[in-house]
This record gives C-alpha cells, sequence and structure tokens, in this order.
C-alpha cells in the first residue's frame, strides 16, 4: 500500500483568500494544479483532497488486481511521459506512484491540502469571489475563505453505490472494492463477488487462488472481449525511456486503437462493426471459458451499451477454477450469518462479501454544494434541466467555475485523461484575461472581480447539439441499460456522443460570442 500522506497547514491554505481553489486530487484535479502553474503561471492555488493520499479513484480502488484497461502510455499526461514502468498496466499503486512524480517535478506537492473537504461554495456578484466552506475530516473544525476561481474534480467514480441488502444481520465482513479492507484475509474464507463489471473482473481471478471458494453473483451480462495485442515486455518499455520519440509513437497508436472502437456506438454506421465483435467476443469466450457458463457469459445487447471488459486479467480462464460458481442472472436479497440467500432462492456460504456494484454517478459534486449569486444550487439546476452544461463543464451563471468530468464527458472507449487535458486546456485559455486583471495592481481590477462565464445561449445551443447527436447513438436504446443513463430522466448524461478528437476541436474552439468577460483588462 502507497504511504499515507498528512499535509501540514501551509501559509497558501491558511490564507483568507486564495485565487484559485480546485476540490479534489485525482487525476483531473492534479492536471488543473498543474496546468495552472505551467499555462498561466499561477502558483496561488490550493488542492483540498478529503482522503489522505493523491490519486482518485486509483487511491481508494485498491483492491487485489486493481488496474486501469487503458495502458499508461495513453493513462498518463501528455507533458509528461510515464517510461518508468515495466509494464504497461502498472495498477493502481503504480498510477498513484507515477502521480506522485509529476506532481514532485512540477513542484505543487506543497499545495495540495489532505484530509479537508469542501462542503459549500457561493458566488457573489458585488465582490466577484466564491466563498468556500471548508471542514477538517478529522476535527469537524469548519472555516471560509474566498478564492477567484472554482474548480471542481470530484469526479464521477468517487462515491461507491450502497449495499442492495440489509447488512445488519451478516456476521462476515461486507465491504465495496472501492474501499477495500487490507486488514480483512481472504484466505480459506467463502466469498461473495456481488456484480461483474471491470472491478469483478479483475478481483475474481487475483483472489481465487487465496479463497475456499468464490461465488460470483450478477443481475445482468456484460460485454467480455479478448485483450488487445499491444507489445507489452520490460525490453520494449526500456526502450521509451532511451529512444527519442518512440513513446510519443506508440502512445497515438494506443490512442488510435482506442479510438477505433467509437464508431461502433453509433447505432446505423456501427451495426455490422458490433455484430462482428459479438462475434469475437462469443469465440474468445468459447476458447477460454467453461463451457457450462458459455450462456450466461455471451452479451445479449448492443455493444457499447455498457462498457466493454477488456479480458487481460484471465478472467473467462481462471473461472475453471473449481472454488468457482456463478449465479447470473441473480442477486443478493438477504445476508443472514454467515449465509447469503439470492433472488433465486439460492443459499450461499460466506464469511466476506464485496460489492463490485459501482458507483453513485448521479450524485453530483457529492460532497461539493454550490450555489450561484442567486443562491440556486448547482445540483438542483443539473436535476432540474436535463444535466445541461455547455461542453460537460460549464454552466451560465456560475462564473470562473468548471467541471472536470463532468456530466456528458466520460468516455466509455478511450482514456479519461485525454478528455480532462482538453477540458483544463480550454479553462486555461479563458481565464487568461482573468488572470492577466489578477496580475496587474489591484486598483487595476477593482470590486468586482473580473471573471468569465459561458452565456445561455451557447448553452442552450451546445446542449441541443449534443442531444441530437446522443439520439444517433446506442447507449439510451432500450431505456438505457448501464450506469451510463441516468435512470430518473432516462438519458445519457454520462458520455460525450461524439469522438475525442472531436472533444479536442471544440475544446479549442472558444468564440468570444459565447462567453462574457467582465472586469477583465484589455488584451
Amino acid at each position: 500500500m502507497a504511504a499515507i500522506h498528512v499535509s501540514e497547514k501551509t501559509a497558501l491554505d491558511a490564507a483568507s483568500h486564495t485565487t484559485a481553489i480546485i476540490v479534489g486530487a485525482g487525476v483531473s484535479g492534479l492536471d488543473a494544479l498543474i496546468q495552472f502553474k505551467r499555462l498561466l503561471k499561477l502558483d496561488d492555488v490550493v488542492c483540498y483532497e478529503k482522503g489522505d493520499e493523491l490519486g482518485g479513484t486509483w487511491a481508494s480502488n485498491r483492491y487485489p488486481g486493481a488496474s486501469c484497461d487503458i495502458p499508461i502510455a495513453f493513462y498518463s499526461f501528455s507533458f509528461e511521459p510515464a517510461t518508468e514502468f515495466a509494464t504497461q498496466w502498472p495498477g493502481a499503486v503504480g498510477i498513484c506512484q507515477y502521480y506522485e512524480r509529476v506532481v514532485q517535478k512540477f513542484g505543487v506537492r506543497s499545495q495540495i491540502v489532505f484530509r479537508t473537504v469542501v462542503d459549500e461554495a457561493r458566488f457573489s456578484r458585488e465582490t466577484g469571489l466564491w466563498t468556500v466552506q471548508l471542514r477538517d475530516v478529522e476535527t469537524g473544525e469548519t472555516r471560509t475563505k474566498t478564492c477567484n476561481i472554482l474548480v471542481s474534480a470530484v469526479g464521477a467514480l468517487s462515491v461507491p453505490a450502497d449495499a442492495p441488502f440489509d447488512t445488519s444481520s451478516f456476521d462476515g465482513k461486507v465491504m465495496h472494492s472501492a474501499r477495500w479492507d487490507e486488514n480483512v484475509s481472504l484466505t480459506d474464507k467463502d466469498v461473495v463477488v456481488l456484480g461483474n463489471g471491470c472491478s469483478a473482473a479483475q478481483l475474481v481471478p487475483a483472489v481465487l487462488p487465496e479463497v475456499k471458494s468464490l461465488t460470483q453473483i450478477a443481475r445482468t451480462k456484460h460485454a467480455i472481449v479478448k485483450p488487445n495485442a499491444i507489445v507489452d515486455n520490460s525490453f520494449t518499455n526500456g526502450l521509451y525511456r532511451w529512444v527519442p520519440g518512440l513513446f510519443a509513437f506508440f502512445r497515438w497508436a494506443v490512442y488510435s486503437i482506442c479510438e477505433s472502437y467509437f464508431y461502433l456506438s453509433d447505432k446505423e454506421a456501427g451495426a455490422a462493426g458490433r455484430k462482428k465483435i459479438h462475434q469475437e467476443s462469443t469465440s474468445y469466450i468459447e476458447k477460454t471459458a467453461p463451457a457450462k457458463y458459455r450462456d450466461q457469459l455471451v452479451y445479449d445487447f448492443e455493444f457499447g451499451q455498457k462498457r466493454r471488459i477488456i479480458d487481460f486479467p484471465g478472467y473467462c480462464a481462471s473461472l475453471h477454477s473449481p472454488k468457482f460458481n456463478l449465479l447470473l442472472p441473480d442477486t443478493i436479497v438477504s445476508a443472514k450469518g454467515r449465509t447469503v440467500t439470492t433472488a433465486q432462492g439460492v443459499e450461499v456460504p460466506a464469511d466476506v462479501i464485496v460489492l463490485s456494484t459501482g458507483f453513485k454517478v448521479t450524485e453530483y459534486l457529492h460532497p461539493l454544494s454550490v450555489y450561484n449569486s442567486e443562491g440556486e444550487s448547482l445540483v438542483s439546476r443539473l436535476k432540474g434541466n436535463g444535466v445541461k452544461t455547455y461542453l460537460t463543464s460549464m454552466v451560465a451563471s456560475y462564473p470562473n467555475s468548471w467541471l472536470l468530468m463532468g456530466p456528458n464527458s466520460v468516455t466509455g472507449h478511450s482514456s479519461a485523461l485525454f478528455n480532462t487535458e482538453c477540458t483544463v486546456e480550454m479553462m486555461a485559455n479563458l481565464l487568461k484575461p482573468v488572470v492577466k486583471a489578477l496580475k496587474a495592481a489591484p486598483t487595476a481590477c477593482g470590486v468586482p472581480a473580473p471573471t468569465v462565464e459561458v452565456t445561455q445561449a451557447a448553452e442552450d445551443e451546445w446542449y441541443a447539439a449534443m442531444r441530437a447527436e446522443m439520439s444517433k447513438k446506442v447507449w439510451e436504446m432500450d431505456g438505457g441499460i448501464s450506469w451510463y443513463v441516468d435512470p430518473a430522466i432516462g438519458k445519457c448524461t454520462t458520455l460525450f456522443p461524439w469522438s475525442q478528437p472531436e472533444f479536442m476541436r471544440q475544446t479549442r474552439e472558444t468564440p468570444q460570442e459565447r462567453f462574457v468577460w467582465s472586469h477583465c483588462l484589455k488584451a
């Protein structure tokens, strides 16, 4: 396990005002923190993290086998290649080690304050500032400070889903895969894994050798695909450190492979490709998984409706273990003593129940509450208008404020870092006049302070175009069958409906008529 980092209270943190506050020290928050310094030459920035260490979802997901399903060559910052690893799959621990190295290199480590929650932020038109309420996780002490720029990097995969059954009568241990308890031994234990998404597919083969038995219970199927044959060995990964341009080429190749899957999400253009993927998936399962589980593993929906499972951990092959049993379709309805009872009436012995049930992706901004100058809650605004934003990261009437990895920003086929970098670069470009004014003599800024915000017309126009494009994709078919779709409104509020090159193009285009700069110095 990575070391726990406890930050000391710094002068920057203790100050009553900071130019920018970032909420969350996951990949998006770290990118914003570094790019404020690199692109805007701005050091007066504090990043608040509620946990004990940086890394976001990778700091939380420390279950056995935890890894990203995108090679580290592309799951790394474009400005700092991750060439230190002997494999392209360094796991959650390795990813966090990379983050730690990067923040140390760019000199922003001291700007991260841990064990501090940002509970609330309110904007004032009179001052042009955000007033932020902070809470110390250990003491419960609260305080407030102001800032010019507010960046939410709380992420979409930060709040684990609750157990769908009563756990109070269970005598064993219940834990979510994203809240793994390393003090719990699985050796010679009867283990039940609820869920069959990406985390479960990594966890099962990792723990099977040590358990007494493992029963996996899942409601629905997932699309399992054969791993891409990327070159991954210590020799080639070593070459990336010494041969100029080789890592950049490999990163581009991985990006291209990932992007080649995007067209499959188009209802019409991707139909033939989806049929081919289904045939390949079926063939792969027939060759690697036990025959008795074939009908339970071969998916029965349109490819792309759910996030695919790339079987690089060897999930299918691991199911040959005599310790393993798969119950699908089924779910847990009760857990009492050391027994789990399923909806199908099956009783399963259990010492440990692992919930691989995903996250509350529609709990937008949790635990942060954001209010504009009229006192309107941003969460209420989002939930009340179909989760409408401008380009996934801005909302009209919330000046100098950005959502990183916000609604409709996620990609089901590519790297989240690419998306984040595009958004942060757009933010930096829009903030240049604001930062220029702030760096000028205080009298030049005046009151209220300088701001930039998107217009309501631009937000409306982009959202309408986004929804029109979304109608062409498979994600909302059949009412939506995955966490991509918000069940309360029946809309896909998670994924970006265009390609990642298109996302980069849109974030680089910032026509002035879409935004309003107030109290800024002329260029």
